[in-house]
């Protein structure tokens, strides 16, 4: 099990892009530490949850809540999705600078873009960089991942996808809530998962806000 939970990982010497096109608009940025053991909420075909340590921190970007991650970065520059549609599109890219393969790769995503896109990424994995555009905010705006401290003494950091932040973002993260992050799961799981009782949603949120921080050995 990776850290990105074994879902398509990229590469850090290359530039990613994807949209995220649904009817369900809400999303939160998450700022992950390095060190956690994690689970997951499910039993897999084992009959038994998956358990890992994340070895390194990341930026995460979720449409269904807090620890589950529809995209994101981490501070090694691989990069994870759910869809990956403009592998050929960034492979044709003819050359030139980092900020013009961001651009290239914005361009590419407008393209493809539908009425229900409610946001773009793009990933510069060889900088860190997490580059974000929205439906309701479409100035591109970014992360440095190099400037975050992913470290068990920094508390758990959240961000609303879609705020009116222009250029970088980085230090507009804000310490985690667990009101706001239960409310967002709770709309969610009514889209994504009809049926499925707020009491349920609540005790799955508990589980993962009990995730320990194991700090690293000096």
């Amino acid at each position: 099990m990776n850290d990105f939970g074994g879902r398509e990982v990229f590469p850090a010497d290359t530039r990613f892009g994807t949209n995220y096109d649904n009817l369900f608009a809400p999303g939160q940025l998450f700022v992950n530490k390095r060190g956690v053991r994690k689970s997951g909420w499910e039993a897999g075909t084992s009959g038994k949850a998956a358990s890992w340590v994340s070895r390194y921190g990341s930026v995460t970007i979720s449409c269904a809540g807090y620890q589950l991650a529809w995209g994101g970065m981490n501070e090694a520059g691989l990069v994870f999705s759910t869809f990956s549609r403009l592998a050929d599109g960034m492979a044709k890219f003819p050359g030139g600078s980092a900020a013009a393969a961001v651009d290239h790769a914005f361009g590419l995503l407008a393209g493809v873009s539908a009425s229900i896109t409610r946001w773009s990424f793009v990933c510069d994995a060889g900088s860190r960089v997490f580059y974000l555009k929205s439906y309701k905010n479409p100035k591109v705006r970014f992360v440095d991942l190099k400037q975050i401290d992913f470290s068990c003494a920094r508390p758990t950091a959240m961000l609303d996808a879609h705020s009116e932040h222009e250029g970088d973002m980085t230090g507009a993260f804000r310490e985690y809530s667990h009101d706001i992050a239960a409310a967002h799961m709770i709309e969610a799981m009514k889209y994504f998962r009809p049926g499925t009782s707020p009491a349920l949603v609540r005790r799955v949120l508990a589980l993962f806000e009990s995730f320990s921080c194991k700090p690293e050995r000096k």
